[in-house]
C-alpha cells in the first residue's frame, strides 16, 4: 500500500521567520508558520541559507520540533556563495527529484517555497510554476552540501543528490 501524498513547505528563514539583526526567529512569524503547516498537513524542508551552517540548522531542527513541526531535510546547495547567481529554485527541484528516487516514501502530492527572494526570476524557476521535470533536466552538478533529517532511514542518507539543471551560467572569477 502506498504511503499517502506529502505536501512540503521549503521554508527561507532571512525575510521569513528572523527580520531582524540579532537571528532571533520572531514568535508572531512563528504561529504564522504553526498554522500553515497545522492547517495544510505540511512538513517543512529547509531551503534557507541557514541550512549550510550546522549550528543553525540543528538550532532550526530544534525550534521547529518545539513547536511540532515535522523538518524532513534541507535543499542541497548548488554554490550560490560561489559564483553568485540566484538558483533556489534549482535546490527546491533537486531535493524534490532525490526525494522521489525512494519509491518507499510519500509522494509529494504538493508543494510551496516561503521566501523573500524572487525565486519566479531565479535559475530553475520552472519547478516553482509546476513544470514537470523534463528529461532534459539530466544531472550535470553534484551539490557540495546537502542534509537529509535523521528521522528519514540511513541508507537514504547516504545516498548521493544530483542537483539536475543546478548549473550556474555565469562562470566564476
Amino acid at each position: 500500500m502506498a504511503a499517502p501524498p506529502l505536501r512540503i513547505l521549503f521554508l527561507d528563514v532571512d525575510g521569513v521567520v528572523c527580520c531582524n539583526q540579532n537571528g532571533q526567529l520572531e514568535p508572531e512569524k512563528m504561529q504564522q508558520l504553526i498554522r500553515i503547516t497545522k492547517t495544510a498537513d505540511a512538513k517543512v524542508c529547509l531551503s534557507s541559507n541557514w541550512r549550510l551552517y550546522e549550528d543553525l540548522r540543528e538550532h532550526l531542527y530544534a525550534e521547529l520540533g518545539a513547536v511540532g513541526i515535522e523538518c524532513v531535510g534541507t535543499t542541497p546547495d548548488a554554490g550560490e556563495a560561489t559564483h553568485g547567481e540566484g538558483m533556489r529554485p534549482c535546490e527546491i527541484g533537486a531535493w524534490i527529484r532525490f526525494w522521489h528516487e525512494d519509491k518507499q516514501r510519500q509522494r509529494i502530492a504538493s508543494f510551496v517555497a516561503v521566501d523573500d527572494r524572487p525565486l519566479l526570476q531565479e535559475k530553475g524557476a520552472s519547478v516553482l510554476r509546476g513544470a514537470p521535470f523534463a528529461p532534459r533536466m539530466a544531472p550535470r552538478r553534484t551539490p557540495t552540501h546537502w542534509h537529509i533529517h535523521p528521522s528519514v532511514p540511513a541508507d537514504a542518507r547516504r545516498a548521493r543528490l544530483q542537483a539536475g539543471s543546478c548549473r550556474p551560467t555565469r562562470s566564476s572569477a
